[in-house]
């Protein structure tokens, strides 16, 4: 937790030693040249120091940057002055609303990663539709999310990134990638991890999602023995016994999980049956390119029979989404 706020306490501890730096300066030079022969009153200097440092703000930076972000789209040093200054809006979702900050950084890490790697991004308007549209997206999920009931905790951001230091060694390791590629520190990356695992937990308990084990044979004669001798308890068993897949047979047949949107890569024929297959219940055999297929359903979760793109595609019709900056 205190790693989170240590970019933002920096931030406002730099910003209030420039304003001091500022009045100590204004301050001695407004003792040294009075008006009217005496020096000006400290309280009188004060006044003048705020509303001085209010008209700039609000009277020039203000509309001068708002133009620029707004209407001449830049970028650059225009955007990220204009994006720590100001809470200018880039796009309202339903009740959120995205600040340019967030966009701002965004855009940043992506063309570091692009200067890093060599891989071109798309240019312009391309670009800046991108990176709102993720940030939208991201808004979306995160609502509806919520409304099903799922939340993500600290403590599901802190086991995430400790799962990504074991898959990559060490935590050293992963600084060393975020910096290099990303210009991106480990607080700055866990912000971002959220909207991961709200995507994550909607796939998993959400929307509708199968196990499968299966047995391959490669004749019909073959097929109806085994589905004469095949049940539930033990198809693990059979599967060792009988089938030629040999990259799943050592494991009971034990295909994983499937979502829609992995099953549809699957022969049709195939597919069709684990969403309609009762769990527990053993398929006749299922004739396909590879041969024939017994398959059992032993788990089921999920509510929603629809990828993630079509949920998300349904979800984005029934929010109210305004678009700021284009």
């Amino acid at each position: 937790m205190k790693s989170f706020f240590v970019p933002i306490f920096q931030k406002i501890k730099n910003s209030l030693t420039s304003i001091r730096i500022a009045w100590i300066k204004y301050w001695a030079l407004q003792r040294r040249f009075a008006f009217d022969n005496e020096p000006m009153s400290f309280r009188k200097a004060f006044v003048l120091f705020i509303s001085g440092i209010l008209a700039i703000y609000f009277l020039i930076g203000l509309p001068v940057l708002g133009y620029m972000i707004y209407v001449r789209n830049s970028e650059g040093v225009p955007l990220a002055i204009a994006s720590a200054l100001y809470p200018f809006p880039v796009a309202t979702v339903g009740g959120d609303v995205i600040l340019l900050k967030p966009y701002s950084d965004r855009l940043a890490y992506l063309k570091f990663f692009s200067k890093q790697t060599q891989q071109a991004l798309p240019e312009g308007d391309a670009l800046r539709k991108q990176v709102i549209d993720k940030l939208i997206d991201e808004a979306v999920i995160r609502q509806w999310a919520e409304k099903e009931g799922i939340s993500v905790t600290r403590d599901d951001i802190n086991a995430a990134y400790d799962k990504i230091i074991q898959d990559r060694g060490s935590e050293s390791d992963v600084k060393t990638v975020l910096s290099q590629l990303y210009n991106l520190n480990d607080a700055e990356f866990k912000r971002l991890i959220p909207d991961l695992l709200y995507r994550e937990k909607i796939e998993r308990s959400l929307l509708e999602r199968v196990r499968i084990k299966h047995i391959l044979v490669s004749t019909e004669t073959l097929a109806k023995k085994v589905k004469s001798e095949v049940t539930p308890e033990n198809f693990d068993e059979q599967a060792k016994k009988y089938s030629e897949d040999k990259a799943t047979r050592d494991a009971g047949g034990d295909l994983g999980y499937f979502d829609r949107a992995r099953a549809e890569k699957l022969a049709p024929e195939l597919a069709q049956v684990f969403w309609d297959l009762p769990t527990g219940q053993v398929s006749d055999p299922i004739k396909t390119a590879f041969g024939y297929h017994i398959l059992v359903v032993t788990e089921r979760s999920g509510k929603e029979r629809k990828t993630f793109a079509q949920w998300l595609d349904e979800k984005r019709g029934q929010t109210k989404i305004r678009r700021l900056l284009k």
